[in-house]
C-alpha cells in the first residue's frame, strides 16, 4: 500500500468536508486502530508515521467513510 496515496486521499476528503477528523478517528478506533487523533492528523499531513496495522485500519476506515 502506498502511504502517500492514502495520505492524499484522507487529506482531500477532510478538506472537501466528506468527513471530519472526529469521524475519521471514531471510525479508526471502532475498526481496531490504536493511534490517537493527533497522531492520525500528523500522519495525514506527513509529520509522523503510523504502524503497519494502523495504516491498514486507516485505509479500511477511509473506504467505509467514503461509502457511508
Amino acid at each position: 500500500m502506498d502511504v502517500n496515496v492514502l495520505r492524499r486521499a484522507a487529506r482531500n476528503d477532510l478538506d472537501n468536508g466528506t468527513f471530519t477528523l472526529l469521524d475519521l478517528s471514531l471510525g479508526f478506533w471502532a475498526n481496531g486502530g490504536h493511534a490517537e487523533a493527533l497522531d492520525l492528523d500528523a500522519f495525514i499531513y506527513c509529520l509522523k508515521t503510523l504502524s503497519g496495522p494502523d495504516i491498514l485500519v486507516l485505509a479500511w476506515t477511509l473506504e467505509e467513510l467514503r461509502n457511508a
